[in-house]
């Protein structure tokens, strides 16, 4: 694909549909996260290239590297040449641009953070982002405050491990945030030799992270792999008058900043999901259900521990169909129970093993996302499975996965062919 550039500057730019997409997102914060060779240094040169300069009065732009010689080998080399037809003079000792639109861009290493202090920019660019330190990101856009108004700033960068540019992008990710992904194959413009070379040479987990832009967990902790949650993101969800029962899942708020949320399914398609934080939400889910019940709905199951007993006791003599599901009672088998600590683990990995097979479908909550992204679990001193607890999550900062909660009850089995896939599922668990 073909992008062209600002008028000023008289250039064509080659960009692939990937670098296309992340150049023209209009998010604030925007994660560009490649494999060795999948032009990621060039999107992010592109970007400045056609949406900061010349189009609005000249403004300042931070570009950050993690070290010294990264920034003077490769991401200064790459702007230079992207954006030489704009370029009017090079200040080189301080490694400093100014343009023939009057822009400015200043080009700073990352070895210490705090050094980042100072200039007030309208723009950032971080480039290989994962390998900088995790204050980097904070200190970086403390500085988009040129002209009084919020500057954005977009990474580039192949991904190290589930570090802060994961917790940021995706465990945390907002409205204000994007991530777009490319494989190093996915590149149109490099030499499909060189990348037949790196897959003689790569393999395992390493070839996952530097050719496939995967993050991959530094412990297998992650209940969920982010490749798996990304590739059912891309799998449209709609519904079919033909494809069967509709079910919900509905986990139930306590006290506090916790959402009551409610996820509607069909088969393996995620068709709706609602978050409340008010404190009597019984309305707004009989609301919600309303249209599904004339659509197939069989269910809705319930966490009933604590207050959720008496939200599903209410939904019941309102005529819809609930199940009631505790989370914490003991697994649903002899075989079962052999392998998780309790029901919660069991249906857990029953979600997990889903998203493996690449059977769930249209996964477009952000938040849900992130926090099927921040699940983690571990083993007991039996070696069953066990999910780690909504408090041991908030306490690592993480906030209490609700949506996620409600996820997994959508999908809890319920009748023995379910149930015994599950267990065949479950069999492929090895015990660390």
């Amino acid at each position: 694909m073909i992008a062209e550039a600002p008028a000023s500057g008289g250039r064509r730019l080659r960009l692939s549909d990937t670098q296309c997409d992340f150049v023209d997102d209009p998010h604030p914060f925007v994660l560009f996260v490649g494999g060795v060779g999948a032009g990621k240094t060039y999107a992010g040169a592109a970007r400045a290239l056609l949406r900061r300069f010349g189009v609005a009065r000249p403004s300042l732009g931070l570009v950050v590297s993690p070290s010294y010689p990264m920034l003077r080998d490769a991401t200064w080399r790459t702007a230079l040449d992207v954006w030489a037809p704009l370029v009017e003079r090079v200040v080189g000792n301080e490694m400093r641009l100014v343009l023939k639109t009057g822009d400015e861009v200043i080009f700073r290493s990352a070895d210490d953070p705090e050094r980042l202090r100072g200039p007030n920019a309208a723009w950032a660019w971080i480039d290989e982002a994962a390998l900088c330190h995790p204050s980097t990101w904070p200190i970086t856009i403390g500085r988009l405050r040129q002209h009084g108004e919020l500057g954005e700033a977009w990474l580039t960068t192949t991904p190290k491990g589930m570090n802060w540019v994961y917790q940021t992008f995706v465990v945390d990710a907002t409205d204000q945030t994007a991530v777009h992904r490319a494989a190093t194959a996915q590149n149109p413009f490099v030499d499909q030799a060189f990348v037949s070379s790196l897959r003689s040479q790569y393999s395992g987990d390493f070839a996952r992270q530097e050719l496939e832009a995967e993050f991959i967990a530094d412990q297998a902790s992650a209940l969920i792999e982010w490749r798996w949650l990304d590739d059912a993101r891309a799998r449209p969800a709609t519904y079919d008058p033909k494809a069967g029962a509709v079910v919900g899942g509905l986990d139930v708020a306590g006290p506090g900043e916790a959402e009551t949320v409610l996820c509607v399914r069909q088969g393996d398609a995620i068709l709706e999901l609602h978050a409340w934080l008010d404190p009597d939400p019984r309305g707004h889910i009989l609301d919600a259900l309303r249209t599904w019940r004339h659509r197939g709905l069989t269910r809705v199951a319930v966490d009933t521990a604590g207050i959720g007993h008496y939200l599903a006791r209410s939904l019941q003599d309102a005529g819809v169909t609930v199940r009631d599901v505790n989370v914490g009672s003991a697994p649903t088998s002899d075989e079962a129970r052999e392998r998780f600590a309790n029901l919660k683990a069991e249906y857990y990995w029953g979600l997990r093993e889903r998203f493996k097979d690449g059977t769930v479908k249209g996964l477009t909550d952000r938040l849900l996302l992130g926090q099927l992204a921040g699940l983690k679990y571990d083993h007991d001193l039996r070696g069953r499975v066990k999910i780690e607890r909504k408090e041991d999550a908030v306490r690592r900062g993480i906030k209490s996965p609700d949506r996620a909660e409600a996820l997994m009850l959508c999908f809890a089995p319920d009748g023995q062919p379910e149930l015994a896939e599950m267990y065949r599922a479950a069999r492929r668990l090895v015990v660390g």
